[in-house]
């Protein structure tokens, strides 16, 4: 079984996390940042992700999976919101 996942951060983690899940099979749907120069970094490792600007534009992607690699305090909520998407979650 393929993962769909979905990625929330696109720091300085985000390219290890990104080439990792490509590299085990998973298709990356998307990544979640509002930074442009991260939003095109993470283009780099995953070049068919669509990147969105928020968690609930994530909604419509069909993935299974989200992967959060934001900073420790923002945890709880992002969890909570996938969470409340149906999706498993992986925290860094």
């Amino acid at each position: 079984m393929t993962r769909r996942v979905v990625v929330v951060g696109a720091g300085l983690a985000s390219a290890a996390h990104l080439t990792a899940l490509r590299s085990l099979g998973a298709e990356v749907l998307g990544v979640v940042t509002r930074n442009p120069a991260r939003a095109e970094a993470a283009q780099q490792y995953a070049p068919a992700a669509r990147i969105c600007s928020s968690i609930s534009e994530l909604t419509e992607l069909g993935a299974d999976t989200g992967v959060v690699v934001t900073p420790p305090s923002t945890h709880l909520k992002v969890v909570s919101e996938l969470t409340a998407m149906g999706l498993d979650v992986i925290v860094d």
